[in-house]
């Protein structure tokens, strides 16, 4: 999708007017992760990981991180 948009956007209007574009186009994905993604998920996988050392558990629940792989 931000392939053809980046090409549509460049050739009319300038690779800057491009860039910002798809910059924008970025930030709005990464604002709607951040609203669809929720702490409570981080909060369960360190508390399903008793395992883990405390400062790592600190972490996940900070970053949010919602997967581990095995």
């Amino acid at each position: 999708m931000t392939y053809p948009l980046a090409r549509w956007i460049g050739a009319g209007a300038g690779l800057t007017a491009a860039a910002l574009v798809l910059a924008g186009v970025g930030a709005l994905g990464l604002l709607a992760v951040l609203r669809i993604r929720t702490a409570q998920d981080a909060n369960e996988l360190a508390q399903g990981h008793p395992d883990l050392p405390p400062i790592i558990r600190i972490w996940l629940n900070m970053a949010h991180i919602t997967h581990i792989p095995s």
